[in-house]
């Protein structure tokens, strides 16, 4: 079964031509009409057909610009603020709301977006560190990222439509 077809709770009863490719995306199919196409730095990658099975391919213009985004959308988020303040030092870990057990349980490393450095009680500045593990797509889905941070995400993707 597909990595998608396993979401959707069904098997497909064909793949795709030899070579196809499907876009997937965090962009509604009404925000995507009301821009008048996908913009490129909204495809989260693509699943394509290999040797008979689905893989997904990252889009890496998506990723980079995810990351980004977490880093400067980081510095001003209140709650990341105030548990930078609360924790002193190390690091704050981004969690991908998408992971099976919630951000509190057991989080494998493709679930684990990346980390902010914290020092005396403040984000460091450039400290933001992508995790080189996290997957963009896995058998739970497309990410799901804190609210501040998926606001700014899909901003960011407009602005580039």
């Amino acid at each position: 079964m597909g990595l998608l077809s396993k979401l959707c709770g069904r098997e497909r009863k064909t793949l795709p031509t030899a070579g196809a490719q499907r876009a997937l995306s965090l962009l509604a199919p009404d925000k995507v009409a009301a821009l008048g196409r996908l913009p490129g730095a909204g495809i989260c990658g693509f699943l394509v057909e290999v040797e008979g099975r689905e893989e997904f391919r990252p889009n890496r213009i998506f990723v980079e610009l995810m990351h980004r985004v977490i880093a400067e959308t980081g510095f001003s988020e209140p709650s990341l603020i105030a548990a930078a303040k609360a924790q002193q030092s190390g690091y704050l870990y981004i969690i991908d709301f998408r992971t099976p057990e919630g951000p509190t349980g057991n989080v494998p490393p493709a679930d684990i977006v990346g980390c902010f450095e914290v020092e005396d009680g403040a984000l460091v500045p450039g400290g933001y560190q992508p995790n080189s593990r996290y997957r963009i797509f896995t058998e739970d889905g497309l990410p799901r990222l804190p609210a501040p941070f998926h606001a700014a995400l899909i901003a960011a993707i407009e602005a580039r439509a």
